[in-house]
């Protein structure tokens, strides 16, 4: 199972990574706590639930992959990925798109298949307002943005100059991605809405919430890893490399 966050069918942004399969020991006195050692510590009330209404559930024949929706930067294209999803439109088409650490897609390349009460296109909803919205802010600078930092858990750029915000487009490396043969082509099983799955069949999981205490503990933790490996600190970090802890509901493992 994997979390991936978008606000539409061509946009993917964060994976999961390996779980942390046991509780770290307490910090020592002698130096501050590790990533690991402050989501160990964090309370229930630093976690929130996903909404299942703005939840995913993209079935492959290898496994379940959850994405969750950002309808306060995009709302015109998540809901009109709801609808697709409604509908049943996703099913059976292949990804046909696969770049490590930037993008997934998946859809009907021939644009044959039936939308239903979708739309076939959506005007570009690239930014928003910067006004209202609660930005956590990353104190370190960014090459690409003014401001950088997490909003609800998703990575947000903003230019307090002009007074927009816009989501993160983490950058990977290597080609485009793009599959050539159709042998290459994973087909989905389906996709759907979590409040439409009965509840017994829904991957319930938390989000560390990142308008806490203990999500600034851990960004701190990011920006000076302490774990035995690493010897001289930075004192910064990039927002693409502060990975959002995600949890099963009421605690358990964490993925990153």
């Amino acid at each position: 199972m994997r979390l991936l966050r978008g606000v539409g069918v061509a946009a993917v942004l964060l994976c999961a990574a390996p779980l942390l399969r046991a509780a770290p020991p307490a910090a020592t006195a002698h130096r501050p706590p590790t990533a690991a050692e402050v989501l160990a510590g964090s309370a229930a009330a630093d976690w929130r639930a996903l909404d299942p209404y703005n939840t995913l559930y993209l079935e492959l024949a290898t496994g379940r992959v959850v994405i969750e929706l950002a309808p306060e930067f995009a709302p015109n294209y998540v809901a009109n990925v709801l609808a697709l999803s409604r509908g049943k439109y996703f099913d059976g088409l292949p990804i046909e798109r696969s770049q490590d650490n930037y993008v997934v897609q998946w859809g009907d390349r021939a644009g044959k298949k039936p939308v239903g009460t979708a739309h076939r296109t959506v005007a570009a909803e690239f930014e928003r307002p910067l006004r209202g919205l609660a930005l956590t802010r990353l104190p370190d600078p960014d090459t690409y943005a003014s401001e950088v930092g997490f909003v609800d858990g998703f990575p947000v750029a903003a230019d307090p100059a002009s007074g927009r915000a816009w989501l993160v487009h983490c950058y990977g490396s290597g080609p485009l991605g793009f599959y050539e043969r159709p042998e290459q082509f994973v087909p989905l099983t389906s996709v759907r809405v979590a409040a439409e799955v009965p509840a017994a069949q829904r991957t319930n999981l938390e989000v560390l919430r990142t308008d806490t205490p203990a999500f600034q503990a851990y960004l701190e933790a990011r920006r000076n890893r302490h774990e035995e490996w690493f010897k001289v600190p930075a004192g910064r970090v990039d927002v693409c490399n502060v990975p959002v802890p995600v949890r099963p509901a009421g605690g358990g493992a964490v993925t990153k």
